[in-house]
């Protein structure tokens, strides 16, 4: 959807970008439930990860990729994201 908007509306010299964060420290993964269904679905991935909490990001570092994608002289069309040890094979 986004690559389509992009197209739709660079003829009206319109960039469109997407910043696509992972894990974010909102407080959304603090919960038994959610930290438990995350590693759960990690785990059938092969990912496991120490007890304590799931390797968030801070949320700057998405007000910084946004920031990065307004102020650049380039036409950013994706940020993806992912926390520091979150998910190995993403974040190397």
């Amino acid at each position: 959807a986004v690559r389509s908007l992009t197209l739709e509306l660079n003829l009206h010299g319109i960039r469109v970008c997407e910043v696509a964060p992972g894990a974010v420290d909102t407080g959304m993964y603090d919960t038994v439930e959610v930290d438990s269904m995350v590693r759960q679905i990690s785990h059938e991935f092969n990912y496991h990860y120490p007890p304590g909490n799931f390797p968030t990001m801070p949320p700057h570092a998405v007000a910084d990729a946004v920031l990065l994608c307004l102020k650049s002289d380039s036409h950013i069309l994706s940020v993806n994201m992912v926390s520091e040890g979150q998910i190995p094979h993403q974040a190397t």
